[in-house]
């Protein structure tokens, strides 16, 4: 997925409230530029989409795992106190940032 194809996604993903239609949808999406007559879709595009809906959806304490938030903060230098936030839900982690803890973890690989 190219960092269009993933931006152009993540724009999609507030008009969804189902992993499944969201996935089902953007896999067939013109930001593939697949050929008409094409009728297969990649697992590896569907494995993606439904990944990026993960990480984007997940809990911080599921992220971050088994990470407590003073070694995620020793680890990527951010204020124990956000992630303590983050982890009890009182403030929402940008999806930005989630994508790049993601992709430093190896959680997004595939992206």
């Amino acid at each position: 997925m190219t960092y269009l194809q993933r931006s152009a996604c993540l724009s999609e993903m507030a008009a969804y409230q189902d992993r499944d239609a969201f996935v089902s949808d953007l896999s067939l999406s013109s930001i593939w530029n697949d050929p008409e007559e094409s009728a297969e879709i990649p697992d590896e595009r569907i494995a993606a989409l439904a990944r990026l809906w993960d990480i984007v959806h997940c809990s911080m304490r599921e992220l971050l795992a088994p990470m407590t938030p003073t070694q995620a903060s020793r680890r990527f230098c951010i204020p124990v106190r956000t992630l303590e936030d983050w982890y009890a839900g009182r403030r929402v982690c940008p999806v930005y940032v989630r994508l790049l803890l993601a992709e430093s973890l190896d959680h997004a690989a595939d992206l």
